[in-house]
C-alpha cells in the first residue's frame, strides 16, 4: 500500500496492527527495491513450501486414520454394547 501524508500513515498502521500484517519500508533506490523484492519473494516461497509440507503430512495422517476407521468404529460399538449390558446388571444382593 502506497500512501502520502501522516493521517493516512496512522490509519494504515492501525489497520496493519489489527490484522497482524507485516510492514516493509520501501526505498527510493532501484537496487534496494530489487533486493527487497527478492527477499520477500524468498520468504514467500519458503512459507509456501512449509504450508505444502504441512498439508502433505495432514493428508497422510488422514489417510491412515481413514484406513483404520471401520476397525475403530466396530471396536467402539462392541465396547458400548458390553458396557450397556454390564450397566443393566445389578450387583446389589439386598435389592430384588
Amino acid at each position: 500500500v502506497f500512501y502520502s501524508g501522516e493521517r493516512a500513515k496512522s490509519k494504515i498502521l492501525k489497520i496493519c496492527e489489527a490484522f497482524g500484517a507485516n510492514r516493509y519500508p520501501f526505498s527510493e533506490e532501484l537496487g534496494r527495491q530489487a533486493q527487497m523484492m527478492t527477499e520477500v519473494s524468498s520468504r514467500l516461497a519458503e512459507l509456501k513450501t512449509t504450508i505444502s509440507a504441512g498439508l502433505d503430512q495432514r493428508n497422510i495422517l488422514l489417510e491412515t486414520i481413514g484406513d483404520k476407521f471401520e476397525q475403530w468404529n466396530h471396536k467402539v460399538r462392541k465396547e458400548k454394547a458390553i458396557y450397556h449390558t454390564l450397566n443393566m446388571l445389578s450387583l446389589d444382593v439386598t435389592k430384588k
